[in-house]
């Protein structure tokens, strides 16, 4: 296991508390706050995953939506073209607002 070594601060508590663990465990310091690290980590990837798989389902239900509504799938390609009319539309809405011409 190849390590590196940080610095990190703790509060008065904290490192009471960590220290009072290393000694119940019999681990050191170190191995206590690498473990603690990995578990933070893994719950965190495991969290985004969630997320992720979340978001991919609501993609999911509003394409099924779509379908049953009869919307035919755009590609990639038509959405950007479609998001740059869009803004056209809009500055030439703002222009016109802004320089009174209606």
């Amino acid at each position: 296991m190849s390590v590196t070594r940080m610095q990190i601060l703790l509060d008065a508590e904290q490192a009471r508390q960590l220290r009072a663990l290393s000694k119940v465990q019999g681990k050191s310091i170190s191995a206590l706050v690498r473990e603690m690290v990995e578990q933070a980590l893994r719950e965190e990837q495991d969290r985004l995953l969630a997320q992720q798989a979340e978001a991919l389902e609501d993609i999911r239900a509003v394409h099924r939506a779509l379908e049953a509504a009869g919307v035919p799938p755009m590609s990639g390609e038509e959405i950007v073209e479609m998001i740059r009319e869009m803004r056209e539309e809009r500055t030439d809405e703002i222009v016109r607002n802004v320089l009174g011409r209606h």
